[in-house]
């Protein structure tokens, strides 16, 4: 029996049987032993020509080899286990080699029938080869890294520790983890087989540019499998049934891999058909094609790509978890091809993550999601289809919309300025709002409707410039509470609300401008307004109910041109309130502003007979100055019905001028 131990001052190895047997010191130590006692050999490795390997070999009985201490950077390490000599015992206490100081004249073999692994291994592209009857413990943390050379652990790995393993081919031919789980496992190499793994409370990760598992993989944390250099990968439903429940998530691909495929078994039955890990679900590459359903029940789809993300024939998220779409890299452009959010998808969170880069979307989405929440510098929805949700819609960046967006039953937010590529209908829910934080322009027309019952309130907070019609209309039916416009400039202006019409800005239309509910002017600064028609004589202004001022210090301008100013209810708590019209036009309300009241009708010479009628409860008070000018001015009522602090000033040009 022999229990060896071996241990490395800094200057000289010094190799001991504690049993006191005797040490026969052979080959290239022959001569160099400068220690007296019979079981120990001591010798200065630098002493020896061409020194490049310690071999032992304990021969017949039970013996043990103990490694506490190794020279770095020189030597390697067989440790011979002959058949039919007893039960050896492998302690790899110390470091052999270091990252910095690899083992570089030869390669690391240790067997025996129970090897005890605690120490790190580090060789400058040698090959590791451990191997035991019984197996290995880890009895710490070790890191086995051959560089390009090949790793092999011939029979099974317990232990409750960390272990990773480094090197060009690395091969793992017993159970991991099976009689006692490793804390973490992390296997890099060209190739890395495995056969059934298990590790509790840490990671797996394995990086190759083949795996090859031969067995099941088990885990609570992490599991990752992704390549070692740049190249595809690809794989079926039936390819990840090693994958056992139980991890917190799965990572499959990185950016080195240049395309993933989620290629179709064959069966398209969601049940039985799709690929399913049992856990949240990462694909990452620069380019994924999805074309089969992918079950993630309640967990997360991530489907992080950096070029391009292509969805085809049966391709789809069919739980009910997230799904989360990211941008790889930071800049550029990654392409959403394929129709998401209907068929065989499921009731998903549809998020968008990648700031800093844009997003186009070439074909559908929607409906199905249960909600959309997109982050991107761009967005760029190019399908004629609008973007659609069961509940609430976010966009935050700048906005491509070709065809518009609806929500069934919750609201819709767009944080960033919006770009239309055509007519664009958006179908706000009962309840809900929409919300457009940034300006809106290009071709096109836009259309604001109801898609079940009233919405609350309709708001675009900045300008809106557009070349087609700018409606907020629900047919008279489940009409908006409110109404908040700022600067609008579109051919027609049409906007109806059971409360109230907000304008912060101006409205120029090139045709008619009509506002059916309340019109309060001054949410926001400046206080001069304009509301202007395309100014032909069938081109007209037209507000239906009260008209106001949130502060009263509200300046107004009303200009119709030729056409008509139709003034449904009552004026008030304006500064200043300037009307420009033609044809005939009425003050069936009162009128009050704080300081100047105009209203020009016609000019002279133009062969029309223009009017000013007041008539009903209608009347003029102004602060300051009243000024009506007209070709004909005519009052219905009897008794005073213009009030000025200042001066009042009546031309009537006479009936055909």
């Amino acid at each position: 029996v022999n229990d060896f131990t071996v241990a490395f001052d800094g200057t000289n190895y010094t190799i001991t049987d504690t049993t006191g047997t005797a040490i026969n010191a052979v080959g290239g130590l022959s001569g160099f032993d400068t220690n007296p006692a019979a079981n120990i050999v001591t010798f200065d490795p630098t002493a020896i020509a061409a020194f490049n390997r310690i071999e032992i070999n304990p021969n017949a009985g039970d013996d043990s080899v103990t490694i506490n201490s190794w020279r770095g950077g020189a030597e390697g390490l067989t440790v011979f286990d002959d058949a039919a000599e007893g039960t050896d015992t492998i302690n790899i206490n110390g470091d052999i080699g270091t990252a910095g100081n690899r083992v570089a004249s030869n390669n690391v073999i240790i067997r025996g029938e129970n090897i005890n692994l605690g120490g790190d291994i580090f060789t400058s592209n040698g090959d590791v080869t451990i191997g035991g009857t019984s197996g290995v413990t880890l009895s710490g943390a070790s890191t086995v890294d051959a560089g390009t050379g090949a790793v092999t652990f011939e029979q099974t790995i317990d232990g409750m520790q960390a272990l990773t393993v480094v090197g060009g081919v690395v091969h793992f031919d017993g159970a991991i983890g099976g009689g006692a789980a490793l804390t973490t496992l992390n296997a890099t190499g060209s190739t890395v087989r495995a056969q059934a793994v298990t590790v509790n409370g840490g990671n797996m990760d394995f990086q190759a540019d083949l795996f090859i598992p031969q067995g099941n993989l088990s885990g609570t944390a992490d599991l990752t499998i992704r390549r070692s250099t740049a190249g595809i990968q690809s794989f079926t439903a039936d390819d990840l049934n090693f994958i056992q429940p139980g991890f917190t998530s799965v990572t499959i691909g990185s950016a080195d891999t240049t395309t993933l495929t989620v290629g179709s078994d064959g069966d398209n039955t969601v049940l039985t058909g799709s690929v399913d890990v049992g856990a949240p679900l990462v694909l990452a590459a620069q380019d994924i094609v999805i074309g089969d359903t992918i079950q993630q029940n309640a967990g997360t789809l991530t489907l992080r790509a950096n070029n391009s993300l292509s969805f085809g024939g049966i391709g789809a998220a069919v739980g009910t978890g997230d799904v989360r779409i990211e941008k790889l890299n930071v800049g550029g452009t990654l392409n959403v091809i394929g129709n998401i959010g209907e068929g065989f998808w499921g009731a998903n969170n549809l998020i968008v993550s990648a700031a800093g880069s844009t997003v186009t979307f070439n074909s559908g989405v929607g409906s199905v999601f249960t909600s959309i929440n997109a982050t991107a510098d761009t967005l760029n929805f190019n399908h004629a289809s609008a973007v659609a949700a069961q509940g609430d819609i976010t966009l935050n960046g700048a906005v491509g919309l070709s065809g518009g967006i609806f929500s069934v039953g919750g609201s819709i937010q767009v944080n960033g300025n919006t770009t239309l590529g055509g007519n664009v209908l958006f179908k706000v829910s009962g309840g809900q709002d929409l919300v457009m934080n940034g300006t809106v322009s290009g071709p096109g027309n836009i259309l604001v409707r109801n898609s079940a019952g009233a919405p609350n309130q309709i708001r675009f907070n900045d300008a809106v410039n557009i070349s087609g019609t700018f409606r907020v209309d629900a047919n008279g039916l489940n009409t908006p509470v409110d109404i908040w416009l700022d600067d609008v400039t579109a051919a027609d202006v049409f906007a109806r609300a059971s409360n109230e019409v907000y304008i912060a800005g101006s409205i120029v239309s090139a045709g008619n401008v009509y506002f059916i509910g309340t019109t309060e002017f001054g949410i926001a600064i400046p206080t001069d307004h304009l509301i202007q028609s395309g100014g032909a004589a069938n081109q007209y202004i037209q507000l239906s109910g009260p008209v106001m001022g949130n502060l009263g210090t509200e300046n107004v301008t009303l200009n119709s041109g030729a056409g008509r100013t139709v003034l449904g209810g009552a004026i008030s708590n304006l500064n200043d309130l300037t009307i420009t019209s033609g044809g005939k036009n009425y003050i069936t309300q009162p009128i009050s502003v704080a300081n100047n009241f105009s209203w020009t009708v016609g000019v002279d010479a133009n062969g029309i007979d223009d009017r000013l009628i007041l008539a009903g409860a209608g009347s003029v008070t102004a602060g300051n100055n009243i000024t009506v000018i007209a070709d004909v001015l005519q009052g219905a009522t009897v008794g005073g019905n213009l009030l000025a602090g200042g001066m009042t000033s009546i031309t009537q040009r006479g009936a055909g001028n």
